[in-house]
């Protein structure tokens, strides 16, 4: 382990004199610190894993970035809030909903009771848990819109919300009534960069019906309308988180190609859009191991069942470490690998 570094912002001291086995050289670091893996090997004398690691503040960037992406929404909400938002973002939606349930019990009242509200709503929601995540976004939606003044583009967020929830459920028609009051929420003159995040979003998820009811030519011309608007974002110095929203819609135009027979072009957008996911998501993480799944599928509509199987098992790995062992994903892809082998 290298434990050398330049300045003083990682804190750490020799503790072998006072511990009760000096000769393993301990050392304790303080609260936080974090290494880089440098290098993992196998040891055929030792008979084991050998890591090499070295101290890094690498970590401090990464939370500074996600601040400075946030700091609007911190301004509205509070850190707070922030903090199990980041558990939602993570992966970790069984530890971000058991925390804003904990926020709710220690304060019945809060101040952004509403945001409590929505984010239990998509710990809900990522976790297939459609029904309480549905009554949750509705319980968000009603206090948002109720404000003094109304709260115009969270409550819009938490009805997009409802919508995509119908549109898994092929509630088609309730969900576009959804998108279309998001919609009819703003003028087309907004200039707001969080209202055409919204507005990006409805397009995604109109774009999705149609492919799904079949009408993939439709369903392009919306998924193209969404990409430049988000393209737009990025002229607009949007920062590097909200590029996850653009790999979805990268996917989407994939599915499109894919549905259309074209899997060449769809590789192509599937690719862009997992370089995105390993980019800025964790390593086990369920958008990755979708879009590793689409990846699949693109083979096998080429004809190449090896790299069709090579994508669906990264894929199933990724879900199993991801999502409840009872997630219908998880369940899926592993009967595909199965069918496959």
């Amino acid at each position: 382990m290298n434990i050398e570094h330049p300045d003083d912002s990682v804190v750490y001291a020799d503790i072998a004199n006072y511990s009760q086995f000096p000769k393993e050289e301990e050392v304790l670091f303080d609260l936080g610190v974090a290494f880089q893996i440098d290098a993992v090997e196998y040891s055929d004398v030792d008979k084991l894993w050998h890591v090499r690691m070295s101290l890094t503040d690498k970590h401090t960037e990464v939370v500074a970035n996600y601040l400075k992406l946030r700091e609007k929404e911190i301004r509205r909400t509070n850190v707070i809030i922030t903090f199990g938002k980041l558990l939602i973002e993570m992966g970790q939606y069984s530890k971000s909903q058991k925390y804003f349930e904990n926020l709710l019990c220690i304060e019945p009242n809060h101040d952004h009771l509403a945001d409590i509200y929505f984010n239990i709503a998509r710990s809900y929601d990522n976790k297939a848990e459609y029904t309480e995540g549905i009554d949750m976004y509705t319980r968000a939606y009603e206090m948002y819109k109720n404000a003094k003044p109304p709260q115009v583009l969270p409550a819009a967020k938490a009805l997009n919300a409802i919508g995509s929830i119908c549109r898994d459920q092929g509630n088609y028609e309730q969900a576009l009534d959804c998108y279309r009051k998001v919609l009819n929420m703003f003028d087309e003159q907004t200039t707001s960069l969080s209202e055409k995040e919204v507005i990006a979003r409805c397009l995604h998820s109109i774009g999705r019906i149609c492919q799904e009811k079949g009408d993939n030519l439709y369903a392009l011309e919306y998924y193209l309308l969404e990409y430049y608007r988000r393209a737009l974002h990025i002229f607009e110095k949007t920062l590097l988180g909200e590029h996850q929203n653009i790999a979805r819609t990268l996917n989407g135009i994939g599915a499109v190609y894919r549905e259309q027979g074209n899997s060449v072009e769809a590789l192509k957008y599937h690719e862009r859009a997992l370089k995105i996911y390993r980019k800025s998501l964790p390593e086990y993480h369920s958008m990755t191991a979708r879009t590793l799944d689409y990846i699949s599928q693109a083979y096998a509509s080429h004809g190449d069942s090896k790299l069709e199987l090579e994508y669906a098992v990264q894929a199933m790995d990724i879900f199993e470490k991801a999502l409840p062992q009872t997630h219908s994903d998880v369940l899926k892809s592993q009967q595909k690998v199965a069918n496959l082998t």
